[in-house]
């Protein structure tokens, strides 16, 4: 189950949709795609309370309906293993969709893209996972402490599969794309940054989240890792004196 909609163009569902990309190469999973639900269905007519926060507020809590699911899927007779990939917590709730189907799944995981407070899960559906990942330490250390249950550290990622390691010419230098560590930068544009400098530094200048098209984003990624010969990589918001976490595909 994914948040991932082909609609959203910010910038940071490319880790997921390079998360999809692995998972389809390796495996034949089913995506499903939950969607806000902003009604209360009578009978066969649907009426809409999307203005109507108090109604809505109730409705959910009262019938787990925070989302909804056009089909539900059909289970193999074998391993069913359930992955709820989402942004924030919120997104957990989505299991609900399942109904009945999600007690049959053999193993259940969520992992979420965000920073959030262990004290804002909804203890109805971390109970129902056999495992939470999360983007730091920290957080995973404080799901734990807080539910007793099984939380592990699970770094963001891009899709290296398509790197090519043995491709010959390798114009950039250092990049640094996405998040970076100021301190680091400052230092490495004033070695390399400059006209005169025979090192190409490429860095990202933009602040804007949403893309113009993730697809594109994803693919020009991809071709940058192919052509670096070096790829800074920082978690969170690293200071200076933490460690940086180099990538060489030289």
């Amino acid at each position: 189950m994914s948040e991932n909609s082909p609609d959203n163009q910010h910038v940071g569902w490319s880790v997921s949709q390079n998360l999809e990309e692995v998972l389809s190469s390796v495996f034949k999973p089913v995506f499903l795609y939950p969607t806000h639900n902003q009604s209360i269905r009578l009978g066969s007519l649907k009426v809409s309370d999307r203005y109507v926060s108090f109604t809505r507020r109730y409705r959910h809590r009262l019938f787990r309906s925070w989302y909804e699911l056009e089909q539900l899927p059909s289970l193999d007779s074998g391993i069913n293993v359930l992955l709820i990939v989402g942004l924030g917590s919120q997104f957990l709730l989505s299991m609900h969709t399942l109904g009945p189907l999600l007690k049959r799944f053999d193993v259940r995981i969520g992992y979420l893209l965000d920073g959030f407070s262990a004290n804002h899960l909804n203890p109805a559906a971390i109970s129902c996972l056999d495992y939470l990942f999360t983007i730091s330490q920290d957080m995973a250390d404080s799901v734990r402490e807080t539910h007793g249950i099984n939380a592990m550290y699970l770094p963001l990622a891009t899709n290296t599969l398509r790197v090519e390691l043995n491709r010959q010419h390798r114009w950039i230098d250092i990049l640094s794309y996405g998040r970076r560590n100021e301190a680091i930068h400052r230092q490495l544009h004033a070695r390399f940054g400059g006209a005169e400098s025979d090192r190409f530094y490429l860095y990202s200048t933009f602040s804007k989240p949403d893309l113009l098209d993730r697809g594109e984003h994803v693919m020009l990624h991809s071709r940058l890792l192919n052509h670096a010969k070096i790829s800074l990589c920082f978690e969170e918001h690293p200071t200076f004196d933490e460690t940086v976490n180099w990538r060489a595909v030289h």
